[in-house]
C-alpha cells in the first residue's frame, strides 16, 4: 500500500511537472493563441499577441529599409523622405488601434457572416485552420523564433512575458530579392 501512494504522488508529480513545463513553451503560446481565435475570443488572443509591438516593429522596418533610407538625388526627395518619417511617427497610435480594432473584428467574426464578396484572405481565422506542426520554432533564451515550414516567407518573433506565456511581438518581412 505504502509503494502504491509513492507511485501515486510521485506519477502526479511527473505529470504537474510536465504540464508545467509544455505551458511555458512558444508552442504552447501558439495552441492557445488559435484556441482563442477559434473561440472568437479577443480578449484571449490579444494575450498571446502584441499588436503594439508589433505595428512598432513594422514602422521601426519601414524607416530602415533601404528604400526609406537610399540616398536623394536632390533635396526635395530628402525631404519628402523625411516628411514620411515624421508622417509615419505621427501616424502610429492611430494605425496600432486600427489594427486592435481589425483584428478584433476578424476574430469575433463567424465564418458565417462573411460578406459575400470575402475571399477567405483573414490570416487570422487562417490561423484556425492550421496545424501547429507546421510551425518550426527556434527558442534563444527568452525570444523565439517561429516560421512556417512550408513556407518560409511567414516568419514571426515571439517574447516570453513575465506571466510566463509567450507573445508574438513581430512579424519578420523578408527582405526583396533584387
Amino acid at each position: 500500500m505504502k509503494k502504491l501512494v509513492i507511485l501515486a504522488v510521485s506519477l502526479t508529480a511527473v505529470l504537474v511537472a510536465g504540464f508545467t513545463f509544455v505551458k511555458g513553451t512558444p508552442q504552447y503560446s501558439l495552441y492557445q493563441f488559435k484556441q482563442a481565435v477559434q473561440n472568437h475570443d479577443p480578449d484571449a488572443a490579444f494575450k498571446y499577441l502584441d499588436v503594439d509591438s508589433v505595428v512598432d516593429n513594422l514602422a521601426s522596418d519601414l524607416m530602415n529599409s533601404q528604400e526609406m533610407n537610399k540616398p536623394t538625388s536632390n533635396p526635395w526627395e530628402e525631404a519628402g523622405q523625411n516628411m514620411a518619417k515624421g508622417l509615419v511617427t505621427v501616424m502610429l497610435p492611430s494605425i496600432k488601434e486600427a489594427m486592435k480594432g481589425q483584428i478584433k473584428t476578424a476574430i469575433t467574426t463567424a465564418e458565417s457572416e462573411k460578406k459575400e464578396g470575402d475571399k477567405g484572405t483573414n490570416p487570422i481565422k487562417g490561423l484556425s485552420k492550421g496545424s501547429w506542426s507546421d510551425f518550426d520554432v527556434k527558442v534563444e533564451g527568452k525570444m523565439a523564433i517561429v516560421s512556417n515550414k512550408q513556407d518560409d516567407s511567414l516568419k514571426f518573433k515571439m517574447v516570453k512575458s513575465s506571466e510566463g506565456h509567450w507573445r508574438i511581438t513581430q512579424i519578420m518581412i523578408p527582405k526583396p530579392m533584387k
